[in-house]
Order: structure tokens, then C-alpha cells, then sequence
């Protein structure tokens, strides 16, 4: 009997050292595992809270003080305190911000037991975030509809299946260590049970009369590390069963589940596209059907920029995708209204140009000035106002075509303005010994014996500045020779300013001044000049 007892008493002491060995091998890996999980835990954590504090300070806590928002990028969920340690501590807006980062930590703390699940309960625990206190009544409150509000449950939903990947990633590696590590135990118990197989028989009964007592004492002491190690696994199991419970009870979720599925690529074209031609369709009855056409380039632009847009928050509720549509399209919608409501078609413009430009505006303007008549104002208005229809695009802004006026405009007072001065401008030869000229020899271009430019007022045309034809090298040189015939007349020349030996005439000074008295034309102010 008692050899029986002491092979069960071996037979134990062997599972013992082994169970022993397997736990503290189990234990190093799930060590290893436990503190990555947490660390995943802890990071998700930090996304989510700067994400969601970011938010609260620019629509709410510093909504009209925006450049006095603390920049949290990179900090840890437990250093965010010290960022408002710089603002007023008796501040309502600061505590609420103190207040809700002790929430997160808190919460933080409680989801850090998912780290002792399966994959299977980790990712169905961090699928219960969304829907806790903190985040859909505190956070999310009643703007759940607002796009900020929906960028920001969608990026959460992407950090925790980030999390729950990476979280199954850490646990495959884990498993795939303990199997090695398995094979490599079953492979050393194969050799020692052959080994041991042979000597077992021969060696068996020896021991047991040699080792009597020893034999029992071992006995005992492996009854005691069982029972040992089983009380230790009840107590961690029983804790993690707690902590677990202690997750759902301040911020537990509202609803069942989240399984959302995001929308398919080619229905979210087909919305974008249904959304994009209503409101186009709207703008033809309210707007001119060709300045909408105008736009078609930028709704492409528009179209492509929102898809973009959503593919980045991926939207797995066609309710809230339509929501965004909307108020993304509204918005633009309102600039493109600006635009067409100071678009013109061209027969709009046209008749806005003939509005604007008239050439009795012109006449009037000049009525004063005989140096050209009402008719040929008229013409030169006619003629810039149909070439400036002719230019016009199909469709035109008022602002652009404000300009093309302003422009047309100017062009026309230039062309008047040329033509007077044409008119106004008149060649004579030199006078007679008298100073005189008969208006009779004028000429409006200029002549082999063109020797005086005479300028006449545009407001009397009787009266005129002349000056002499310097660049005509022929007549004053004819001058120069006969000056006291030709030059002395009609200018004044001092000794100190005379050289007989001279071939070149300057001016010193303003131009001289005729007047028209009977058909003749009369110096009243001669030119002073200097022969070089």
C-alpha cells in the first residue's frame, strides 16, 4: 500500500515541477503580451482624448478666443492637465476642461482590464467606447448631426479598429512563441520518457525501500503547490471578472453593439452626383442657364474635392453622408450664387454697354470745342462700342465687364482728344516783315515750306501758340541767313544769344502767341530764341 501511495506521490511531484515550469513560462509570455495591450490601450486613449478635447476648446470653451487654444498634439492623456495650468484655475471653462480630462483617465482606467480578454472580448469592450457617458452625452451631447461632431466619431471608430488589429497582431505572436515553446517541451519529455522507460523497472522498488519517508514528505509538499497554485489562478480570474464589471458601471454603453459597414465607393459617386445636379438644376430656374454652364469646370473640381473629403472620414451611414453633403454643397453653393448673380449672357451685357456708353454724353462733354464736330464724336463711339460687342465672351462678371466700359471709355475720350488736337494743329510758312500770316496759307499737314506749328485754342479758335519747325533743317537754315527778314519778326534775339557763324536755332523759354484778327494771323508774343 504504501508503494502506491508513494508513486501517486511521485506521479503528482512530476506534475507539479512541470505545471510549475509551463506556469512560469505562460506567465514571462502573458507578462510581455499584458504590457503591450495596456500600452495600446493607454495610446488609443490619447487620440481620443486630444481629438475630443481639441474640439470642446474651438466650439465651445475658447470658441471667440481661438488663438488661445493650447496645442495638445503629442501630449499623453496624463501630462494634458499641465497645458491649463497657464490659464485662470477659477475660470468655468478651464475647470469644465480639468473635469473632462479626469473623465478620460478614469474611463481609460476602467477599459485597461480588456487587456485580459480574448480578441474576441477586447474588440467587442473597446466597441462599447462610442456609446459610454463621456463620449456621446458629454462629448457628442445633441450635435451629433454636425459635421465636426461626425469627423470626430469617425476618427475614434478608426482608432479603435486600429487598436483591436493591432491587439489581435500582439496576441498571434504570442501564440505562435507558445507553440514553438511547446514543441520544444514535448520533444525533450519524448527523450527523458524513453530514458527513463528503461531504468524505471529495474530501479522502481529500490527506491521505494530506500526513500520511504522522503518519498512522503515530497508527497506533501506537492499536495501544498497545487493547491497553492490553484488558489492563485481563482484569485486573478475573480479579479479580472470584477475589473470587467467595474468597466460598465459610471460610463457603461447606451446601445447594443456598433457594426457598421462602410459605404460602398461607387454609391457614394452615384450620391455626390444626384446631390451635385439638383442643386445645379436649382440654380438654372433661379439663374441664366449660361452663366450656370459657365460653372461646369468647377463642379468637377467640387465634385472630386468632396469625394476626397469622404473617403477620408468614412462615412458608414448614408444618413449622416447625405447630412455632410448637404452642408458641404450649401455652403459652396453660396459663394457660386455671388458669382452668378453678377454674371452676365452677352445680350445682358450688350445692352448694359449701350446703357453705360452714349455718344450724346461725348457731345455734350465737347460741345465747347470747334475743333471737331458732333458727328465725328459720334463715330468714334458707334465704332468702340461695336468692337467691344464683338469681343464680348458668352458670359461675362459685372465686374469684369465694369471694366471693359471703363476701358471703352477711356478709349474714346483718347480718340476725341487725338482728333482735336489734329484739328487744332496748323503749319505755316514764315511771315511777312510785318509778322503777319494769312490764314489762307494754313495747312493741317506739313509742307516743304512749313517753317511755323501753330496750336490754336480749343476753346477760341482765334487765338493759337506757335513755335518754329526746328526739326526742318532746311527752312532754318534759310532763317539763320535771313534773319532779319525771316526770325526778327516773329522773335527776339539779343547780340549775346547771335552767332553769325551759327547753323542751329533753340528755343528759350514758353512758345509765342498769334491771334486771328480779319483773316490774318498776328504775332502777340514773339519766341525767344539763340542761334548756336
Amino acid at each position: 500500500m504504501f508503494k502506491v501511495i508513494a508513486l501517486v506521490g511521485l506521479m503528482i511531484l512530476g506534475y507539479s515541477f512541470t505545471t510549475v515550469q509551463d506556469v512560469h513560462l505562460s506567465e514571462k509570455e502573458k507578462s510581455q503580451v499584458l504590457k503591450e495591450n495596456k500600452q495600446l490601450i493607454y495610446t488609443l486613449f490619447d487620440s481620443i482624448s486630444y481629438k475630443s478635447l481639441d474640439l470642446i476648446m474651438r466650439d465651445r470653451a475658447f470658441k471667440n478666443n481661438s488663438e488661445a487654444i493650447p496645442d495638445l498634439r503629442d501630449v499623453t492623456l496624463d501630462s494634458i492637465h499641465l497645458q491649463f495650468n497657464s490659464f485662470d484655475q477659477s475660470d468655468k471653462n478651464i475647470d469644465s476642461l480639468q473635469n473632462y480630462t479626469k473623465r478620460f483617465i478614469k474611463l481609460r482606467n476602467q477599459y485597461s482590464v480588456s487587456v485580459f480578454y480574448s480578441n474576441e472580448q477586447f474588440g467587442d469592450s473597446l466597441n462599447t467606447i462610442l456609446k459610454t457617458n463621456l463620449i456621446s452625452k458629454s462629448v457628442i451631447k445633441h450635435k451629433g448631426n454636425e459635421v465636426p461632431y461626425i469627423e470626430l466619431i469617425n476618427k475614434i471608430q478608426r482608432y479603435i479598429e486600429f487598436t483591436k488589429d493591432s491587439f489581435k497582431i500582439i496576441e498571434n505572436r504570442s501564440e505562435q512563441l507558445q507553440n514553438k515553446n511547446n514543441k520544444s517541451a514535448n520533444l525533450l519529455d519524448t527523450v527523458l520518457e524513453e530514458e527513463n522507460r528503461e531504468k524505471s523497472t529495474s530501479n522502481f522498488e529500490s527506491v521505494i525501500k530506500k526513500y520511504n519517508w522522503m518519498l512522503l514528505i515530497i508527497l506533501i509538499i506537492s499536495l501544498v503547490l497545487n493547491g497553492l497554485l490553484a488558489f492563485l489562478f481563482f484569485r486573478v480570474k475573480r479579479k479580472s471578472n470584477k475589473n470587467k464589471d467595474l468597466a460598465h458601471i459610471d460610463d457603461a454603453p447606451n446601445t447594443s453593439e456598433m457594426n457598421q459597414k462602410l459605404i460602398d465607393i461607387q454609391k457614394i459617386e452615384t450620391i455626390i452626383n444626384r446631390r451635385c445636379q439638383n442643386y445645379i438644376s436649382r440654380l438654372n430656374h433661379q439663374y441664366n442657364k449660361d452663366c450656370v454652364s459657365s460653372l461646369s469646370n468647377t463642379w468637377k473640381f467640387l465634385k472630386k474635392e468632396l469625394l476626397q473629403e469622404i473617403r477620408s472620414n468614412q462615412f458608414s451611414d448614408t444618413d449622416k453622408l447625405q447630412k455632410f453633403l448637404d452642408h458641404e454643397l450649401e455652403n459652396r453653393v453660396i459663394n457660386l450664387e455671388e458669382k452668378l448673380r453678377t454674371c452676365n449672357d452677352k445680350d445682358n451685357a450688350e445692352r448694359k454697354i449701350k446703357q453705360e456708353i452714349v455718344a450724346q454724353n461725348f457731345i455734350l462733354e465737347y460741345v465747347s470745342y470747334n475743333a471737331v464736330s458732333p458727328e465725328k464724336i459720334s463715330n468714334i463711339v458707334d465704332h468702340s462700342v461695336r468692337n467691344l460687342i464683338q469681343e464680348l465672351p458668352d458670359t461675362i462678371t459685372n465686374h469684369d465687364l465694369s471694366n471693359k466700359i471703363e476701358d471703352v471709355k477711356k478709349h474714346i475720350l483718347n480718340s476725341i482728344n487725338k482728333t482735336i488736337r489734329e484739328n487744332l494743329i496748323l503749319y505755316f510758312p514764315f511771315t511777312d516783315d510785318k509778322g503777319q500770316l494769312s490764314d489762307d496759307k494754313k495747312s493741317k499737314i506739313k509742307k516743304r515750306d512749313s517753317a511755323l506749328q501753330l496750336i490754336m485754342d480749343p476753346n477760341d479758335s482765334s487765338k493759337a501758340t506757335f513755335r518754329l519747325l526746328y526739326d526742318y533743317s532746311d527752312m532754318m537754315q534759310a532763317g539763320i541767313q535771313s534773319y532779319d527778314i525771316f526770325l526778327l519778326p516773329i522773335c527776339n534775339l539779343t547780340s549775346e544769344n547771335f552767332n553769325r557763324t551759327g547753323s542751329e536755332i533753340k528755343q528759350i523759354g514758353e512758345d509765342g502767341q498769334m491771334q486771328l484778327v480779319a483773316n490774318q494771323w498776328e504775332v502777340v508774343k514773339k519766341i525767344m530764341i539763340k542761334i548756336i
